[in-house]
């Protein structure tokens, strides 16, 4: 008996505590009514190797839109890096915590003014589409972003839903309000760093080309052997099997559209980069040669409207490889600023050194000067990367071109003087 009047007496306590137990949880439920999402920083994680991005999704969602602030290197795993001070976009897909940049598809980017078709570099973001900002103009909670891109005075704010994402733009009052639409980090094999470097096959590539193949029986074995990784060839499929044999990239010209013949240029060069584009060694395309330039003249030997329509036709039947254009070491920056939507990479022949004493000939002007600065020496080489690089802005890569020949050899064999040809060698 005694027994059983304990264990009602404990059953009875026993209720009596579960029913206390659901009246304060029923209590805290009803009382906590405040939103937590409000303690969330969605920028914890983005800088150092947290690989974190800041902008708005919802849980398990299709999108996730985010600003991107650099496109290569570790710290861009997640597209936005707190450091950086400039936005390149504001992209549809992102990841955290990846150990290598992954996806940012379709980069939306409002700007004003002239449309710009190159992001542009970090240290210098008015060279491209790209925006300066700052992080008191910036706000950041779960499913909302918003910042104010200070080059162009518009604030972008971005929210998502399930399945799409939504933009909202502020501009100015301006006549010239633009939406710039890319996919700046390639999905093939090749791209540019922040700082013109070129990205191939994600790895950074410091090109070293020839124009022209050694004349012995193995060619591109002896380009290999001597440190070059890049060489120019025929339409030929053997020349590019041969390259790439021998770890060699290319590049192919394809001329250009000429106005007397357009139909059946554009046709031939449709078929050209159609036949080639998807070789291994393949690395560029280059059109003409030295547009800008034409001896004793002010004229260009090609103007940059045909090159900007056959700029357009060749990355309408391959977009996945960059155009190269090699101009000569003369013409105003901005005569040649004029060729940059033409092209994806800019060259520039330099000329050797003049040997004292040498005749005037062709590129060879009366004042013993061959380009347009004043410096003759080896030290005209940097003299042009900066001179380039105020012609791209900053914008794209720049190759310089190192001529090697003699000068005397630009002459008629019966005129010329041989103890003014000399090349360096072993002995």
């Amino acid at each position: 008996m005694k027994n059983n009047k304990s264990g009602r007496k404990l059953m009875e306590n026993y209720r009596f505590f579960i029913l206390i137990l659901m009246i304060f949880t029923l209590y805290a439920c009803n009382e906590r009514k405040e939103d937590c999402s409000e303690f969330v920083n969605v920028f914890i994680g983005a800088a150092g190797d947290g690989h974190t991005w800041p902008g708005a999704c919802l849980p398990f969602g299709m999108v996730q839109l985010s600003p991107d602030t650099r496109l290569v290197g570790q710290a861009s795993c997640g597209g936005y890096y707190y450091p950086d001070s400039s936005i390149i976009g504001f992209s549809h897909t992102h990841l955290s915590g990846v150990g290598e940049p992954e996806f940012r598809d379709v980069l939306f980017m409002p700007t004003t003014g002239e449309i710009k078709m190159y992001p542009g570099q970090a240290n210098s973001p008015s060279g491209g589409y790209r925006s300066s900002f700052r992080h008191e103009n910036e706000k950041a909670e779960p499913g909302y972003y918003s910042v104010m891109l200070d080059d162009y005075n518009v604030k972008v704010e971005l929210t998502a839903t399930a399945r799409c994402g939504f933009h909202k733009y502020t501009f100015p009052r301006t006549n010239s309000a633009n939406i710039i639409i890319d996919q700046p980090v390639e999905k093939g094999r090749f791209y540019y760093d922040d700082d013109g470097m070129l990205v191939i096959n994600g790895k950074r590539t410091f090109i070293i080309g020839s124009y022209h193949h050694p004349k012995t029986y193995r060619p591109y074995e002896e380009l290999a052997k001597h440190g070059y990784n890049y060489t120019r060839v025929k339409a030929d499929k053997a020349e590019l099997d041969s390259s790439h044999a021998h770890h060699l990239m290319t590049w192919m010209v394809t001329g250009s559209i000429k106005s007397d013949n357009r139909s059946a240029d554009k046709e031939r060069i449709a078929l050209l980069v159609n036949r080639f584009k998807n070789h291994p060694s393949l690395l560029c395309w280059e059109m003409e040669d030295e547009p800008a330039f034409t001896w004793n003249s002010a004229e260009p030997r090609i103007k940059p409207e045909p090159l900007i329509e056959t700029y357009r036709l060749i990355k309408k039947e391959d977009p996945h490889h960059p155009v190269i254009t090699n101009h000569g070491p003369v013409n105003l920056i901005s005569t040649l600023a004029k060729y940059n939507r033409s092209t994806d990479i800019v060259a520039c022949d330099v000329y050797p050194v003049i040997p004292h004493g040498i005749e005037p000939t062709y590129a060879l002007y009366p004042d013993s000067l061959q380009g347009d600065l004043l410096n003759p020496y080896i030290s005209q080489v940097g003299e042009y990367v900066d001179k380039m690089k105020k012609v791209v802005n900053n914008a794209m890569p720049v190759f310089m071109v190192l001529q090697a020949f003699a000068w005397e050899m630009l002459k008629k064999e019966e005129d010329r003087d041989t103890t003014m040809i000399l090349y360096p060698g072993y002995k």
